[in-house]
């Protein structure tokens, strides 16, 4: 069994078009977010990238950016394209629109809690853990509308890692990157956590299969003034092939 090579954090920018489910990994050269703006300078790997890029303009379509621990639904206002040095850049001003992903009501289902809902969510996001299966049972049904994320953003079914590794797997350390940044926009978007404390993602090899480590911390949104925020720690490998 190898030793896996592994990152905690990601050069790369995730930019989500929601209108037509399109989705870019982009090297960001420098990022700027304030509580109501992002500007991304951003260095396109090719000519996907350039015609993605080319793409966004001021509209009022909604565009998910994520960068590091940040995630924010925005919309562009600018789309600068320069050549510089020999390769294409583009700097994009967003206006932030939206960066709590939390519903304004989370339901416990039995006896289990929203906070340990929110974990389970985390864990199929991260291990492929209890993965959906299709159903006709109501109970069935009913477990996987609370798992999968009621009234989030995003509902977490699968984990990406797998498909994310058929597609970039051929690079592992680009692959690695590519996963951080989906993993941490999605454990936001899906409502698992408000904040990422730690995310460590690494590769390694047993035979013929191929698996992704991972160590994961982060806290769920604060619900009580004298209570301090559910914390959750996900240690363990998905399945990659």
């Amino acid at each position: 069994m190898s030793t896996p090579s592994g990152c905690s954090s990601s050069k790369f920018a995730m930019l989500w078009q929601t209108a037509d489910n399109q989705v870019d990994y982009v090297p960001a050269f420098s990022v700027e977010w304030s509580t109501n703006e992002a500007r991304l300078h951003l260095l396109p790997e090719g000519g996907e990238d350039e015609s993605f890029l080319n793409s966004l303009q001021p509209s009022r379509n909604s565009l998910v950016i994520a960068h590091g621990h940040r995630v924010g639904i925005c919309q562009i206002t600018d789309n600068k394209y320069s050549f510089v040095g020999g390769r294409a850049n583009f700097s994009l001003t967003a206006a932030v629109q939206r960066t709590d992903f939390t519903p304004s009501i989370e339901v416990a289902l039995g006896g289990t809690s929203a906070d340990r809902l929110g974990e389970m969510r985390a864990r199929r996001l991260l291990l492929n853990e209890n993965p959906y299966v299709e159903s006709r049972d109501i109970n069935a049904i009913t477990d996987e509308l609370f798992i999968s994320g009621q009234d989030t953003f995003v509902r977490v079914q699968f984990s990406p890692f797998p498909r994310l590794y058929t597609q970039f797997g051929s690079d592992p350390g680009r692959f690695l990157e590519i996963a951080w940044i989906c993993a941490a926009a999605q454990l936001k978007l899906s409502a698992c956590v408000v904040d990422i404390v730690s995310l460590q993602l690494g590769l390694i090899r047993s035979g013929v299969s191929m698996g992704l480590t991972v160590s994961f911390k982060g806290r769920r949104k604060k619900k009580y003034v004298n209570r301090p925020a559910y914390e959750m720690s996900i240690e363990g490998t998905c399945s990659l092939i």
